[in-house]
């Protein structure tokens, strides 16, 4: 399989092919939970072996409508994968162990947020508000088990929500870590010192506006290279009221990207 050539006509020409069979089969407003059953594995593979070429310039080729579809689509498939492995967790289908460090999805991210963490100093006396934090809320739980700090995670799914709920519950962490159902501009900021932009926050646009100007560090994460592809990358232009502190890359299996930010 061509995964990074020289010619990107090529790419882009599979990749709308990819699109079109997708969309005649599972048109992209039926998403659903059952995404991670009815994806070809052959779609998935293609996609996720390209995200290693860090070189590759696929994204800046491909029309915004591609990218939307692309991201889109992750965004659902990524969600479907974690609401499933709720419902695994909650019905006791696997362990603490297997939810969180050996299920590939689950533990890149656990890995990641504790490194993550480091790099924003945060502490057991902070108070993290987490924006999108999902229906299996790993950075939380990452946060909260090394950490030791108290969160409050907000989500506007319902469904992610009460799920998320049940995960905490669980795990015995429901003195550390609130789930709130809500958007991201119904909750007052004031009080947190940290603040965590997940990868899958929508609109990024609004969501970075509105913390202009509050006291405390930001994270916010974005995508490098052909990670473009299926993630809403950060537009610098939405940190002119910031200062960018620091910034955390890890090239691995998964490309994984965080800035540090304060307002100014």
């Amino acid at each position: 399989m061509v995964l990074c050539v020289k010619s990107i006509d090529l790419d882009h020409k599979r990749l709308n092919q990819i699109k079109r069979e997708m969309e005649r089969f599972y048109p992209i407003k039926e998403l659903s939970n059952e995404l991670d059953f009815l994806v070809e594995e052959s779609f998935l593979d293609y996609v996720f072996k390209l995200h290693k070429h860090r070189d590759c310039t696929l994204p800046a080729t491909l029309p915004k409508r591609d990218l939307r579809f692309f991201q889109k689509f992750f965004g659902e498939y990524e969600t479907a994968l974690e609401k499933k492995k709720a419902r695994e967790f909650i019905l006791h289908m696997c362990d603490e162990h297997d939810c969180l460090v050996e299920t590939d999805m689950l533990s890149r991210t656990v890995n990641y947020a504790a490194v993550e963490g480091r790099m924003a100093k945060i502490g057991k006396d902070d108070r993290v508000l987490i924006i999108g934090s999902g229906p299996f809320p790993e950075t939380a739980i990452c946060y909260a088990k090394v950490f030791g700090c108290k969160i409050t995670g907000i989500d506007n799914d319902i469904e992610a929500v009460r799920l998320s709920r049940k995960v905490v519950k669980k795990l015995g962490l429901s003195k550390q870590i609130q789930i709130l159902h809500k958007a991201d501009n119904q909750i007052a900021k004031e009080g947190f010192t940290k603040v965590l932009v997940t990868i899958l926050s929508q609109p990024k646009a609004r969501i970075i506006k509105g913390l202009e100007g509050y006291d405390s560090d930001i994270i916010v994460r974005t995508v490098v290279g052909l990670n473009e592809l299926v993630y809403e990358k950060v537009d610098p232009k939405l940190l002119r009221g910031f200062d960018v502190i620091d910034s955390l890359t890890r090239w691995n299996k998964n490309i994984n990207s965080s800035l540090l930010i304060r307002s100014k």
